[in-house]
This record gives structure tokens, sequence and C-alpha cells, in this order.
């Protein structure tokens, strides 16, 4: 991953040991495998994210224009 990325070892380590704190991924013989509750995270980051978008368009309609 590393090499593929063009990013130092360790940093791929660090990441995919909080993936692992955070239940999104889980060790295997063959490498990290996504753990039970990805979709539901990844669906629940979904949400957030358009409520974000959402809230940001509020924001920019009240700013006056030019």
């Amino acid at each position: 991953m590393a090499e593929g990325l063009g990013i130092p070892k360790h940093k791929v380590r660090y990441s995919l040991r909080l993936l692992e704190k955070e239940g999104l991924i889980q060790p295997s013989r063959e490498g990290a495998m996504v753990a039970e509750g990805y979709d539901d995270y990844m669906e629940y980051m979904h949400e957030c994210l358009e409520e974000m978008v959402d809230q940001i368009r509020s924001l920019i309609s009240q700013i006056p224009k030019g």
C-alpha cells in the first residue's frame, strides 16, 4: 500500500491501526478485511456529510453578493 500510494510505511500502519480501532477493518491471514459494521458506518458518514453540505449551502445563501 505504501508504495502504491507513495507514502511512508509507518503512516499506512498507523492508518490501518486507526481503522481497526474504529471497527472498520479486521486483521486476517490475507491482510486487512472490511469489518461487519463498515456499511452502516459509511451510511452514517454519508448522512453526516449531506447534512454538512446543507448547512454550508444555507450559510452561503446568507452571504450578501457584492
